[in-house]
C-alpha cells in the first residue's frame, strides 16, 4: 500500500510541475525605438549624430540597433549613436534605425526624414572702385581695382574667380579668399583700338555652390578722344575716337561754349563758360584743375605754350592769361567791335582773330611784345579799304595748328572761302585765290590736304588744296540738320561735326562715308579732339 502511494504523489507532482510551466509559458514584447537629430535641416556635405533612444518592455538586457540611410555616409551602422555626413546633392534623406532584441517579435523601427540644402552664395555688389555712379573706363596699360561684396548665408568660407572676355589683360590676385583684385588692361601694343571688355567673377562656396557677375570696362586710349560742350545741358562730355562714351564733368557748368585744348600737355581741355564769366581748365578725368576769372560771355579760345588767349564779346577784347595759375587775366587787347574766332598757328606763331563787328582779320604774333589795342602799331589787320571788300562777316577760320599751312576764312556773305598763304621766306601771308562756297560759317583743314565747310543752310562739303579747281564735294551719305561745330583729328584727318537737329554728334570721313554717330546730345556748342 504504501509503495503505490508514493507512486501516486509523484505522478502528481510530475502532472503539477508540467501544468506550471504550461500555465506561465513567457511572451515577448518588442523594444520601441525613436530617432533624435540634431538638425532636420543640414548643408550639403555637413556632419552630425543621429542618436537611437530605445525602450524595453522586458528589459532585454541586449538590443541591437542596426542604421541604414538613402543618401550620405554612415561612420558605423550600428549603436545608439551614429555619425551621418550629408551628401553633396540637395534633397530628402531618410533616415532608418532597427531596434532588435533577438527574440521572436523582438523588432521596432524608426524614420526620420533630414532635408539637405545649400544656399549659393549672393552677391551684392561687383564694381570697380570708384565707379559706383558711372560707368567704369580705363586707359589702355592701366590699371583698375575690382571689388566683389558677396554673403555667404550657410556661412561657409567663399573664394573668388576673376577673369576677363577672352582672357584679355591681367590680374594682381592676392589670394582666393580675397574679394579684391586688380585688373591690369591691355596695352596700346595690344589693342589696335578702343573697345568694351567684359570682366567676370565666380564666388564659390566650399561645397562648389556659387554665383557670377559681369561687368562692362571701356578700354581706351587718350589719342583721337573729343571732349564736346553741349550748351543745352550745361556740361561738358568726353568720348573715345569711336564714340564710346567716356565721362562727363562734374564741374557745374552755367553756358559752356567754347572748348580748346594744349597739344603740347595732357589730354585735358579749356572750356569757356559763356554766362559764368570764366574759363575752366579740365585734367583728362574732368577734374578742374584752374578757373581763369574775368572773362565774360566768351565766344572763343586758344592755347599757346603757356598762355590762354580768350575772345570776350560782352569786353569786346582780346583776354590774355597765364595757365600756370588761376586768376584774372594778364593782358587785354581792346579795339574790336564784334570778335568771333580765333586759331593759333603753334609753329609760326601767328595769332588770327576774326572780328565780324567791322569785317576784319587781325594778325598778331603770340611771342612779340603784346599790344593794347588792335589800332597800335605793328598789329596786321585785314579788313574793307578804300572801297575793296575783302571780307563780309568773317565768321570762322581754319588752319593746321602744327604746320605753315594756309589760312582759310569763312567769309560767309561774299559767299567764298578766303585763303592767306604763308611765304617761309619772307614769314608773312598772302591773299589768295578764294574758293566759291554758299554762305560758309565753319571751316577747318586736315592732314590730307581737305578743307571741310559747313555752310549756314546745313550743307557739309570740302574740297582739296590740291586741286581747287575742282568743284567742293558734298557730303550725301548723312542728312544734317542744323549742325553747329565742326573739329579736326590732326593725325587722321577725321572731321568731327555736332548736329543739333538731330541731337548727335557725327565723325564723316571722304570720299563720303559716316563713321560714328554719337546720340544723347542736345546742343553742341563746340568740339575739340585729343592729339
Amino acid at each position: 500500500m504504501k509503495t503505490r502511494k508514493r507512486l501516486q504523489i509523484t505522478v502528481v507532482l510530475a502532472l503539477g510541475t508540467v501544468l506550471f510551466t504550461a500555465g506561465c509559458e513567457l511572451t515577448n514584447s518588442p523594444p520601441t525605438i525613436r530617432i533624435e537629430v540634431e538638425k532636420e535641416e543640414i548643408l550639403t556635405g555637413d556632419s552630425q549624430t543621429f542618436n537611437a533612444i530605445v525602450e524595453d518592455p522586458d528589459e532585454n538586457a541586449i538590443i541591437r540597433i542596426s542604421w541604414s540611410v538613402t543618401g550620405g555616409t554612415l561612420a558605423n551602422k550600428t549603436g545608439e549613436e551614429v555619425s551621418w555626413t550629408a551628401p553633396l546633392s540637395l534633397g530628402d534623406v531618410v533616415v532608418m534605425a532597427v531596434a532588435d532584441d533577438g527574440i521572436s517579435n523582438g523588432i521596432d523601427s524608426a524614420k526620420r526624414t533630414i532635408t539637405v540644402v545649400n544656399s549659393a552664395p549672393e552677391i551684392i555688389s561687383f564694381e570697380v572702385t570708384g565707379f559706383t555712379d558711372k560707368s567704369p573706363y580705363v586707359l589702355m596699360g592701366g590699371t583698375i581695382e575690382l571689388e566683389c561684396i558677396a554673403v555667404e548665408p550657410d556661412e561657409e568660407q567663399l573664394t573668388y574667380s576673376f577673369n576677363t572676355q577672352a582672357g584679355a589683360g591681367s590680374f594682381d590676385h592676392a589670394s582666393p579668399e580675397d574679394n579684391i583684385a586688380l585688373w591690369i588692361a591691355p596695352k596700346e601694343t595690344e589693342l589696335a583700338f578702343s573697345r568694351i571688355y567684359k570682366l567676370f567673377v565666380v564666388v564659390s562656396d566650399e561645397q562648389t555652390y556659387f554665383s557670377s557677375d559681369t561687368l562692362e570696362v571701356l578700354v581706351y586710349k587718350e589719342a583721337g578722344t573729343i571732349w564736346v560742350v553741349d550748351s543745352e545741358q550745361a556740361i561738358v562730355s568726353k568720348y573715345t575716337d569711336l564714340g564710346d562714351f567716356i565721362l562727363t564733368s562734374s564741374h557745374p557748368f552755367e553756358e559752356p561754349r567754347a572748348v580748346t585744348n594744349d597739344i603740347t600737355q595732357d589730354y585735358g581741355c579749356y572750356v569757356a563758360d559763356y554766362t559764368a564769366g570764366e574759363v575752366v581748365k579740365l585734367d583728362p578725368e574732368g577734374n578742374i584743375e584752374a578757373i581763369f576769372t574775368n572773362a565774360p560771355n566768351v565766344v572763343d579760345l586758344a592755347i599757346h605754350a603757356r598762355t590762354l588767349w580768350v575772345l570776350s564779346e560782352a569786353d569786346s577784347a582780346l583776354l590774355i592769361y597765364n595757365t600756370w595759375s588761376s586768376g584774372p587775366p594778364v593782358h587785354r587787347v581792346s579795339g574790336f567791335k564784334q570778335p568771333r574766332a580765333i586759331t593759333i598757328n603753334q609753329n609760326n606763331h601767328t595769332v588770327w582773330i576774326t572780328d565780324v563787328g567791322d569785317n576784319s582779320v587781325i594778325q598778331l604774333n603770340a611771342l612779340e611784345a603784346w599790344p593794347d589795342s588792335v589800332s597800335d602799331p605793328g598789329v596786321i589787320v585785314y579788313r574793307d579799304e578804300a572801297g575793296i571788300p575783302i571780307f563780309n562777316f568773317p565768321s570762322g577760320l581754319g588752319s593746321r595748328r602744327l604746320s605753315d599751312a594756309t589760312l582759310y576764312i569763312a567769309d560767309q556773305f561774299h559767299n567764298q572761302i578766303e585763303r592767306l598763304t604763308y611765304s617761309s621766306g619772307t614769314g608773312t601771308y598772302s591773299r589768295n585765290t578764294p574758293i566759291s562756297i554758299a554762305n560758309p560759317s565753319q571751316v577747318v583743314s586736315n592732314v590730307k590736304g581737305e578743307v571741310w565747310v559747313l555752310n549756314s543752310d546745313g550743307s557739309i562739303q570740302y574740297f582739296l588744296e590740291s586741286n581747287i579747281n575742282i568743284a567742293p564735294f558734298p557730303i550725301l551719305s548723312y542728312a544734317f540738320s542744323n549742325p553747329n561745330s565742326m573739329a579736326v583729328d590732326g593725325v587722321t584727318g577725321e572731321v568731327w561735326i555736332g548736329d543739333n537737329g538731330n541731337h548727335q554728334v557725327v565723325k564723316v570721313l571722304s570720299p563720303d562715308s559716316l563713321a560714328v554717330v554719337i546720340s544723347g546730345v542736345d546742343f553742341v556748342a563746340d568740339i575739340v579732339v585729343n592729339r
